[in-house]
């Protein structure tokens, strides 16, 4: 059963658009917007073990979606096979984003290391063959800016070719997964047409995200903070092509004293909760439960506070706000 909507996972096949086999599609389409949060299996503080899922139901957090990330480097450990099953069991979906390339996807990188991304991907298919229902984003901002001197993936016309492989890899191994890419919401630029329609008939939904922190060299335009209105905007853009969209991760930091800027960029994506559904959303993700002080990226020092909870727990003003979300009906 749905722990949130007490409503069983409806298994519908109107979106089964794969030509290898009909999978089918475990989200109600009629169902209210599924939240989660991630960004793992379990959260070690001062080592002790703390399960995502558990400490999410004891915080009264939602829990429609768990998210794992999977960087390059990722273990068998982080996305067990008897704990997935758990999660399925009791009415979750885990979301698994493979992020092989991390913030540094170029041509040139795919190119370098195609063989360790396709063994990467096999790996990861090895390990949620046996998962049902399980969702996977391959390469989270496919679309983000390259390290100096190499190729913009979007300028790149092998791209596509290039996703439609790595969805044929993990597609052998786990058949019934359901897959999509993860496109960065790096408006104005949306260009994602001749990367998206050549593969459209293997994938199963699109996803992409919103992030803010003061780190950010743009926080200072006139509708940064926006993330609401930013969000059903992408998602309009995303809904084009016909497919259901994921709001794969939504990453707000608290850093710099950004702790009631994190609960009112948080209440105005709640706010947009309906706007959102009527543009193809059917998930929203908060990027992490709880503060990681180890969390390295491109937002620096404000990667260690995209958590709703601190390390050690401490809620944070918009604990409440994604919690209240979390219980609208």
């Amino acid at each position: 059963m749905c722990w949130r909507h007490g409503c069983a996972l409806l298994f519908l096949v109107a979106i089964s658009i794969s030509p290898v086999q009909a999978r089918l599609w475990p989200i109600d389409p009629e169902a209210p917007i599924l939240l989660g949060v991630g960004d793992r299996v379990d959260w070690f503080t001062h080592s002790v073990r703390r399960a995502t899922w558990s400490s999410a139901r004891a915080l009264e957090q939602p829990t429609d979606l768990i998210t794992i990330w999977l960087p390059r480097g990722w273990r068998a450990s982080w996305i067990p096979k008897r704990r997935l099953k758990q999660l399925t069991e009791v009415g979750t979906i885990p979301v698994i984003l493979h992020y092989y390339f991390e913030d540094r996807i170029s041509q040139q990188a795919i190119e370098r290391n195609r063989n360790g991304w396709h063994q990467s991907l096999r790996h990861m298919g090895e390990q949620l063959k046996d998962i049902h229902p399980v969702l996977i984003v391959l390469e989270p901002e496919f679309n983000d800016e390259p390290p100096p001197g190499e190729t913009h993936t979007m300028q790149w016309p092998n791209l596509a070719s290039e996703l439609s492989m790595a969805i044929d890899i993990v597609r052998e191994q786990a058949p019934h997964a359901m897959i999509s890419v993860g496109a960065g919401d790096f408006s104005p630029t949306r260009n994602l047409e001749h990367v998206i329609w050549p593969i459209i008939h293997k994938l199963d939904f699109l996803a992409f995200q919103e992030m803010r922190a003061d780190t950010d060299p743009d926080y200072r335009s006139v509708d940064y903070f926006n993330v609401g209105d930013a969000a059903v905007e992408y998602a309009a853009y995303l809904k084009q092509f016909g497919l259901p969209i994921l709001l794969a991760y939504v990453a707000l930091s608290s850093h710099g004293n950004w702790e009631n800027k994190q609960k009112t960029m948080l209440q105005q994506l709640r706010n947009k909760n309906d706007q959102l559904k009527q543009n193809g959303v059917f998930g929203v993700s908060y990027f992490q439960l709880f503060d990681d002080p180890q969390h390295q990226g491109y937002f620096k020092a404000a990667e260690k506070h995209f958590g709703l909870y601190t390390h050690d727990g401490t809620a944070k003003p918009a604990a409440e706000v994604f919690k209240q979300w979390g219980l609208e009906p």
